[in-house]
């Protein structure tokens, strides 16, 4: 697996105590809209959000979450903490389609409250739709900078709502977003130096490789086309062990007996072939 390259951490917004802010078990977790518009939306995001969690499920450090909500701090552009009327910070959230932390417990949340866990997530990916991408592109990328996300990408799954490429990426370098480079030999492939993999789109499909395996992550319809080949397989290597011990008899010069020898053969391949 491909080291991720965590930068130093972004400055959190300072916290005063008095505030007493809301923890994870007091904030809303839940809201009445679908996680995806249609398909075009949710097999991608779906493909992201599996992929990864079984390529750093292993690891106890790191979280992988889709369509929770980020609580944080709203700051100005100076990072300082806006605060209400009444003196107190405005907490607020949205909802990222994909996001990775590194260096948080990888534990079941209700959502995922920036200043409690310490830091805001490292990547985020939103995948666009008709209702999502003006504000995927304009507000939402505003405040993952001013948040601190080290990088964010945007997926165009129909290839309608930005300029081509219908990937992007964006880098945290400071206190901006610079786009991340595509990688040089054609296509649109990307490196994430946060995940430590590269993301790609070919033939309007979007898929995440590890450059160490050289190998595509497997989301949902992989990893269920994997396990039903390797169910067939054992199948058949059963047929044959089964084949094997009741054993076919040996020609002794009947023609009888060869005639059964060479229908046992056949039925053994017409079995193995089903």
């Amino acid at each position: 697996m491909a080291e991720p390259a965590i930068r130093d951490l972004p400055r959190l917004p300072r916290i005063d105590p008095a505030w007493h802010l809301p923890t994870e078990a007091e904030l809303p977790y839940e809201d009445d809209e679908p996680l995806a518009e249609s398909d075009h939306q949710l097999e991608p995001l779906g493909y992201a959000f599996y992929g990864l969690r079984g390529h750093y499920g292993g690891r106890a450090d790191v979280a992988v979450h889709a369509d929770m909500f980020v609580h944080y701090l709203r700051v100005d552009e100076h990072g300082e903490v806006l605060l209400d009327a009444d003196g107190r910070p405005i907490v607020d959230r949205l909802a990222p389609d994909v996001f990775v932390i590194f260096g948080v417990p990888n534990r079941k949340r209700d959502s995922y409250v920036t200043y409690d866990e310490g830091k805001p997530p490292d990547f985020i990916l939103e995948v666009l739709s008709g209702s999502t991408w003006r504000r995927d592109m304009g507000a939402k990328k505003t405040i993952y900078e001013r948040m601190g996300v080290q990088e964010y990408w945007i997926l165009d799954p129909v290839d309608a709502y930005i300029d081509p490429p219908p990937l992007k990426g964006f880098k945290l370098t400071g206190d901006h977003y610079e786009p991340i480079a595509l990688m040089p030999g054609g296509g649109i492939a990307y490196p994430s130096e946060v995940l430590g993999l590269e993301l790609r789109v070919a033939d309007g499909v979007f898929r995440i490789r590890d450059p160490v395996t050289g190998e595509d992550l497997r989301g949902p319809v992989e990893l269920a086309e994997a396990l039903e080949a390797e169910t067939t397989a054992r199948g058949r290597e059963e047929v044959l062990r089964r084949e094997n011990r009741g054993g076919v008899p040996a020609r002794e010069g009947g023609g009888a007996t060869g005639r059964g020898t060479h229908c046992g053969a056949r039925s053994a391949v017409a079995t193995t072939d089903r």
